[in-house]
């Protein structure tokens, strides 16, 4: 299997011939491919899942790049822990706020619900898994962003495993987040609890009591995108929690907050490269 760190500038084009699906022994082993149910297998990308105790998705990922992947994350109402495996110096960035991580190796990234974050992945193969919830957060959890490595991936099967793995990892050095901005942190914070509601920024701002300019300045500054932008990725990604729990389509993206489908599908294509009607099949 060839691995990111060894390609060189120009050398883009030799992942063409490679099958990410075509597991070693080794990798049979590590991620009992036998209990994974398929959802995507072809040349440039593999997609299994595993359904865990307590209502957890397990998701084992392996992905190609032919191009530099840049896309920004925020979960309402549900955390994601991923789990890295062996990835290479400087492929992958994450951004949270203003803060800059730059993890290689093999390592954990925990995001609570309402974590704004921008993921940008080099050129490249890429091997992880994550483990997703859509219960609430309890303050079992960490409250802010984690990221620590690891030398040998810990068992997890349940809540529980999540909760003993995170418990020495939620304050200290371990954190990482942008520094408090009042203007920012309060408007994020009446984002996130009125994202699916029709206000428009002007009346955003009249409700905190604060200039509109100075507003959207200070969120933009903070976390990289206007307040409007954060709103729209929290209904997308919501959309899809609803979609997991059954929903339809149409009422999934308007219930997360969306005024029209024409602009649900648009938010839902940018992010994860399929219309929401594909989502279902994918059953992600």
């Amino acid at each position: 299997m060839a691995h990111a760190h060894r390609l060189k500038t120009g050398d883009v084009m030799i992942l063409h011939q490679i099958k990410i699906n075509e597991f070693t022994p080794q990798d049979c082993e590590r991620y009992k491919l036998d209990d994974l149910s398929i959802i995507c297998n072809t040349p440039d990308r593999f997609m299994a899942k595993r359904k865990l105790e307590d209502g957890i998705d397990y998701l084992l990922r392996r992905k190609v790049n032919f191009k530099e992947d840049s896309h920004q994350q925020a979960y309402p109402k549900f955390w994601l822990l991923l789990r890295a495996n062996n990835f290479a110096p400087k492929r992958f960035l994450l951004k949270l706020g203003n803060t800059v991580s730059a993890p290689s190796g093999s390592f954990y990234i925990f995001l609570p619900a309402n974590t704004l974050s921008h993921w940008v992945l080099k050129p490249g193969i890429f091997d992880y898994e994550t483990f997703i919830s859509f219960r609430p957060a309890d303050k079992n959890l960490p409250q802010y962003p984690v990221i620590f490595p690891f030398e040998k991936a810990h068992d997890i099967n349940r809540y529980d495993d999540v909760v003993n793995l995170l418990r020495p990892y939620s304050h200290g050095d371990y954190v990482q987040y942008s520094p408090p901005s009042y203007l920012a942190d309060k408007t994020k914070i009446f984002i996130d609890n009125y994202f699916t509601e029709s206000i428009n920024v002007k009346d955003m701002a009249k409700e905190l009591h604060i200039p509109e300019s100075s507003m959207t300045i200070s969120f933009k500054d903070k976390f990289g995108i206007p307040p409007v932008q954060y709103r729209n990725i929290l209904r997308t990604f919501e959309s899809m929690r609803l979609v997991k729990e059954g929903r339809t389509i149409t009422n999934a993206g308007f219930d997360a907050g969306f005024q029209s489908l024409a602009q649900y599908n648009v938010h839902f294509k940018r992010h994860f490269n399929v219309p929401p009607s594909s989502f279902t099949k994918l059953s992600i």
